[in-house]
């Protein structure tokens, strides 16, 4: 759930706390893309109304991800709570 697929660090709101603590978020960017896409099928739940992790970052952008993108209307943290998001989930299992 609200899971950043690329940019790591770099795609959240705690990405400029990540930075003053010494972490270089374009040297983690880099390796995430440089994986490739991820080698398992994938469902990725995001949402536009996200305010932690950017909608964007959710998405797997890499040729022949086995990747099924499914948006929700629920905040980052409501996602957990919400039941039409846990219904979406459980129908994905």
């Amino acid at each position: 759930l609200a899971t950043p697929v690329v940019e790591g660090h770099r795609a959240t709101r705690f990405g400029p706390l990540m930075a003053r603590l010494g972490v270089d978020l374009d040297a983690a960017a880099a390796r995430i893309h440089a994986r490739g896409a991820v080698p398992v099928p994938v469902t990725g739940f995001y949402s536009r109304r996200d305010a932690v992790v950017a909608w964007q970052a959710c998405l797997d952008p890499h040729p022949g991800a086995r990747f099924t993108p499914v948006e929700v209307a629920a905040g980052h943290l409501a996602m957990v709570l919400d039941p039409r998001v846990l219904r979406l989930v459980a129908r994905h299992l």
